[in-house]
């Protein structure tokens, strides 16, 4: 499962999520039968103005894996969505990165502090 984001080329982020680049938030092992579906987005939430939802609940989808290359924006915005409260969310934390290490660690950081028993950040390497 995977989403891409898309930005008008002004934007800032346009050098490191340029137009149709495959950008944070990449649903991966998302249990949907091995289905894989795209979707475009503008937001750093995936699930914001998207059919995100819908295409999860079509698949009976319970548990979503996220990872990608804005650990602090589309990462962190969609781990910690309102719409992805209805399943358990794990952050594969060495399947993101962001500008710099130090970015990287605080946004984990700071998705650690919100782990509970339906988020959790883990690494994908034992998986």
């Amino acid at each position: 499962m995977g989403n891409r984001h898309t930005a008008p080329d002004s934007r800032r982020c346009a050098a490191v999520c340029a137009r149709f680049a495959r950008c944070g938030a990449a649903f991966v092992g998302c249990r949907a039968a091995g289905r894989q579906a795209f979707g475009a987005k503008g937001a750093a939430d995936s699930f914001l103005n998207t059919d995100l939802n819908e295409i999860l609940a079509k698949h009976g989808v319970t548990h979503i894996d996220v990872c990608g290359i804005m650990t602090q924006n589309c990462v962190t915005h969609t781990a910690l969505s309102p719409d992805a409260a209805p399943y358990h969310v794990r952050v594969l934390s060495d399947l993101c990165t962001a500008p710099t290490v130090l970015i990287h660690a605080i946004a984990l950081n700071a998705l650690q502090d919100r782990s509970s028993g339906r988020f959790e950040v883990v690494h994908a390497n034992p998986i």
